[in-house]
């Protein structure tokens, strides 16, 4: 790892000690820092939608009204890029699977069974959205309840609910960020330094090349080979009929009664033979070589017209690994991404008794 991803680490570690919240070493006890005030203004059982926009609840046959309301102000709620485009929450509040990891929170399970199922229906928490000016930066929450004893624990599980997902994007990014700087940059470094220097020895060959063979194009190259190539396969029926023909004349003469005229006129032809395969074999040799020649001319101009071009795809993964660390190490300490804890604005919670009309 070099000097710079192992500094872009270490602050990635940082973060992570002051993001967490000193409360959140102990995970069952992050809100205890929260101040629950009693208003007896009696309000009215308010939902909103994912725009913010509000609306009455009204009575029906068989369903639980809440008896109190909690309102507070929260920031850092985990969201992702999608969901801030849209302005809309990366968590639903009432969906079976954001109330099902409430419950399950220490504060959670403390809830009376009553407040669960209320909560299970879906009308316990709603998110107002951003306020601007009002409390800048925070989202209005209203927390409803079948007592208020259970707004207080359900106002605590939520916030133990937001606290555990941020913890979480936090150690996933630190984990994203440790893998990037310690594995994933310094391959491609090492990747692209094998590509330079394989660059740079095939540039050397190319030139030692040269000095011997004169071609003025790969096209030229590949030229050479194609006819190489055949004039390497009649070579081949050659040589293979010579051998075949010395093969022949040697054996018959250690096995047959020859006159003394005869045994030299088959010497004489079998040194033919041999004179001919010589030949033959040099000629395959030297065609060998050539067309070898041409073929590694080709090669090498094949690669140095690739090499380039995957060193300039090699530093443009590298120089997007580099910037994807550095917008992970800078999510980590930015409060629209989710990384950073929870805040109550000034960690105060106010309850107000519900209208039962």
């Amino acid at each position: 790892m070099t000097d710079s991803s192992k500094s872009r680490l270490m602050m990635a570690l940082v973060l992570a000690t002051i993001c967490l919240p000193a409360a959140a070493k102990d995970p069952n006890h992050p809100t205890t820092g929260l101040r629950f005030e009693v208003d007896q203004r009696i309000v009215a059982w308010v939902s909103t939608d994912r725009y913010g926009r509000t609306s009455s609840i009204p009575t029906k046959e068989g369903l639980v009204r809440p008896s109190h309301r909690a309102q507070l102000f929260i920031a850092n709620l985990p969201s992702s890029e999608a969901s801030q485009r849209r302005n809309t929450p990366d968590v639903d509040f009432q969906g079976p699977q954001a109330i099902k990891k409430i419950l399950e929170t220490p504060a959670g399970q403390k809830i009376s069974p009553a407040q669960r199922e209320f909560l299970e229906a879906g009308r316990a928490i709603y998110r107002q959205g951003s306020l601007g000016d009002e409390v800048f930066d925070h989202s209005r929450f209203w927390v409803y309840a079948v007592s208020k004893d259970d707004v207080e624990r359900t106002v605590q599980a939520l916030i133990q609910f937001l606290t555990a997902k941020s913890e979480a994007k936090l150690q996933a990014t630190l984990s994203e960020c440790k893998k990037v700087a310690e594995d994933v940059i310094p391959e491609k470094k090492k990747t692209i330094s094998e590509t330079e220097s394989q660059i740079k020895a095939v540039e050397t060959k190319l030139d030692s090349l040269k000095k011997t063979v004169h071609y003025v194009s790969t096209e030229e190259a590949t030229q050479t080979v194609l006819e190489f190539n055949k004039t390497l396969n009649t070579l081949e029926v050659e040589v293979a009929g010579l051998q075949a023909k010395v093969s022949a004349t040697k054996e018959y003469m250690a096995h047959t009664n020859l006159t003394n005229e005869a045994l030299t006129k088959l010497q004489q032809i079998l040194g033919d033979h041999i004179i001919e395969l010589a030949g033959a074999l040099a000629g395959k040799e030297t065609a060998t070589k050539i067309r070898d020649q041409a073929k590694e001319f080709y090669d090498l101009h094949t690669q140095l017209a690739k090499l380039p071009k995957d060193l300039n795809n090699l530093r443009a993964s590298l120089a997007r690994s580099e910037s994807g660390l550095e917008e992970a190490e800078k999510a980590m300490s930015n409060p629209h991404g989710g990384a950073l804890p929870p805040k109550v604005f000034e960690n105060k919670v106010v309850i107000n008794p519900v209208s039962t009309d």
